[in-house]
């Protein structure tokens, strides 16, 4: 995930991107449009919001990398699994004291 910036309105959105290359078959495509609709209808509190997609495909005349951008809510706070860690530390280090 990266964190991008729409340079209008100043607001940060996270972009995951699914680089797409030669060997992208069509199985993985329709996989990934359909985790894209999945996405797009989970509803949730505690489920970061799907804002749009946008594919650039390859052999086409556009300046960014091959592949699929989806945009989705920026949580700040930074990514699940570091506070998973610093959550872990934090009751080792109760426990053990």
């Amino acid at each position: 995930m990266f964190r991008a910036v729409n340079f209008e309105t100043d607001h940060a959105l996270a972009c995951k991107i699914v680089k797409f290359t030669p060997e992208t078959t069509d199985r993985q495509r329709k996989m990934l449009d359909k985790e894209m609709r999945v996405h797009a209808n989970l509803k949730h509190r505690n489920i970061l919001e799907f804002i749009k997609a946008i594919r650039v495909e390859p052999n086409t005349n556009s300046p960014y990398y091959p592949g699929l951008y989806m945009l989705l809510e920026y949580a700040e706070g930074g990514d699940l699994f570091d506070n998973i860690g610093k959550l872990s530390c934090f009751m080792l280090s109760k426990i053990c004291t």
